[in-house]
């Protein structure tokens, strides 16, 4: 799962809240992992929705993490002027 290095410099710390009806707005889709030993937790970025899910499907496969978190979306919020991360909405995760 090789993406291109074409998405934007987004800073791990964003705002969040909201939902995102339409994931072709998503600046990049960010999967959430917490450490199973209480270390840092990480993000994966993804430029596309169905890498996200694919990825998402791997991490979950890792025994490292303790905690897999949904896929989010991350957009401009044009009134905060900040990156937000948001939920997709009707977004379906496979068992």
């Amino acid at each position: 799962m090789e993406q291109k290095d074409k998405l934007p410099k987004i800073p791990a710390l964003t705002i969040s809240g909201g939902i995102l009806k339409q994931p072709e707005f998503a600046l990049e889709f960010r999967i959430w992992c917490h450490n199973q030993s209480g270390g840092d937790d990480i993000y994966v970025r993804c430029d596309t929705l169905k890498l996200a899910k694919e990825m998402r499907k791997e991490l979950l496969k890792d025994k490292q993490y303790a905690i897999v978190e949904q896929i989010l979306g991350v957009v401009w919020d044009n009134k905060k002027h900040k990156f937000r991360e948001v939920r997709i909405e009707g977004l379906k995760y496979e068992k």
